[in-house]
C-alpha cells in the first residue's frame, strides 16, 4: 500500500496550540467514527523527494524529525499516537521553513545523455518527468542505460550506412547538409564526439538539420552527466505549495508572527 503522508496546521493563541483544521466524523462499519480533515494541506501524493527529506532531513537538519510535540492540540495529538506503525512524527513553524532556502541545489542527480539531452544540459535544463527516485537521494537518468554508461561504439561504416539510407524532408544531401553545417565538415567525427558542440539548445532547433542530426545521434553516442536539482522543484508540493498555503492563511487572518503557527505531521506505512 505505500507509505501516508498526514500533514496538519497548528495555530498558537495564549500559549496554547489549536487545530486550524476543519473536521469531519466518519462512520465505520463496525459501527464506531473517527475524525478526519475536510481539506487536505498535502496534495502531492507519494513524492519520494518529499518523503525522504521529511522522514530524515538530509539536506536541512531543521527537518530531522523531533517527535510528537508536547504541546499539540487534542485532535492532531490523538491522531499521531493511535496506532504504532505511524513513525517520523515532527513539527516546524511557518518562521523556521521560511528561512531554508530550498530553492539550492543539493540533490545529486546523474544518468547518460544523447545529444539533443546534452544540450538540454549544457543550458541548465532538465524535465521533471524524464527523471526519477532511484536509492532514496538520488535521481536517476535514461534507466535502460545506467547500466552501460560509455558510450555506445560506432562501426566504421554506420554512419554512412545511416545517411545513405535516410530519407528526411527537406534535406537532399544528408552527407553534404552535415558537412556544410559543421565547421571541421567532419561529419562523422562530429557524431562521435558531439560533446564538442557549441550551439545553444535554441540554435540547434533552427537548423535545418536538427532532426535528422537527432535520430542519428540519440542511438549513437551517449555521455556520463550530473547535475544538482533542488527541493523547491522536484519537492514542490510540500517545500513550495504546502508553504505557501499557510503563509496565505496568517495573511488573510492578521497573522504578523509566523512562528505562531506550524505544520505537525507524521508518517505510517
Amino acid at each position: 500500500m505505500g507509505t501516508g503522508f498526514h500533514l496538519y496546521a497548528e495555530r498558537l493563541i495564549d500559549d496554547k496550540w489549536y487545530t486550524l483544521d476543519e473536521w469531519q466524523t466518519e462512520l465505520l462499519e463496525s459501527g464506531g467514527s473517527y475524525l478526519e480533515q475536510k481539506t487536505q494541506w498535502y496534495i502531492g501524493g507519494r513524492n519520494q523527494i518529499v518523503y525522504y527529506e521529511l522522514m530524515q532531513g538530509k539536506y536541512f537538519p531543521e527537518l530531522k524529525p523531533k517527535g510528537v510535540p508536547i504541546d499539540c492540540c487534542r485532535e492532531i495529538r490523538e491522531r499521531m499516537v493511535e496506532a504504532s506503525e505511524y513513525h517520523s512524527h515532527s513539527y516546524i513553524t511557518l518562521a523556521e521553513l521560511e528561512a531554508i532556502d530550498f530553492n539550492k541545489p543539493v540533490i545529486y542527480a546523474y544518468g547518460t545523455a544523447g545529444m539533443l539531452d546534452y544540450l538540454e544540459y549544457k543550458a541548465g535544463k532538465f524535465p521533471r518527468t524524464r527523471l526519477y527516485i532511484h536509492n532514496g537521494y538520488y535521481l536517476m537518468y535514461d534507466a535502460d542505460c545506467i547500466n552501460n554508461t560509455d558510450p555506445r561504439p560506432i562501426k566504421e561504416d554506420q554512419v554512412d550506412n545511416w545517411l545513405d539510407n535516410l530519407k528526411f524532408d527537406g534535406v537532399e544531401n544528408p552527407k553534404e547538409e552535415i558537412a556544410n553545417w559543421i565547421s571541421a565538415g567532419d561529419y562523422k567525427t562530429y557524431i562521435r564526439d558531439f560533446q564538442k558542440i557549441e550551439l545553444t539548445i535554441e540554435e540547434f532547433r533552427k537548423t535545418p538539420i536538427a532532426k535528422l542530426l537527432y535520430y542519428l545521434l540519440y542511438n549513437s553516442q551517449r555521455v556520463l552527466i550530473d547535475w544538482q536539482v533542488s527541493l523547491a522543484e522536484y519537492g514542490k508540493e510540500f517545500f513550495v505549495d504546502c508553504i505557501n498555503k499557510l503563509r496565505e492563511y496568517c495573511n488573510n487572518n492578521g497573522i504578523v508572527d509566523s512562528s505562531s503557527v506550524r505544520f505537525v505531521y507524521y508518517f505510517d506505512n
